[in-house]
């Protein structure tokens, strides 16, 4: 095998992986993401990550959830729902 054809087949690799899984997550919300924005107080984020479908309810490993994140931050704004 030549050097192009090793790192084209390299290339291919990752695709080749999501296609056998039958399922694509690149266009899913990074796990921890809604805690990491209402930590940062990122509202807009919050609400985008809601409207996205990503578990409200979900834990860090240490079992803090987005809305302990945004008051441990006294971000009031990206705790509240409305």
């Amino acid at each position: 095998m030549t050097r192009a054809g090793f790192l084209r087949a390299l290339a291919l690799a990752p695709l080749t992986l999501l296609a056998a899984c039958g399922e694509d997550d690149r266009s899913r919300p990074e796990r921890g993401a809604l805690v990491g924005a209402a930590a940062a107080g990122d509202t807009a984020e919050v609400r985008r990550l809601i409207a996205a479908g990503v578990d409200v309810d979900e834990r860090t490993p240490n079992g803090r959830t987005a809305v302990t994140a945004a008051a441990l931050g006294d971000h009031v704004d990206a705790a509240r729902r409305r």
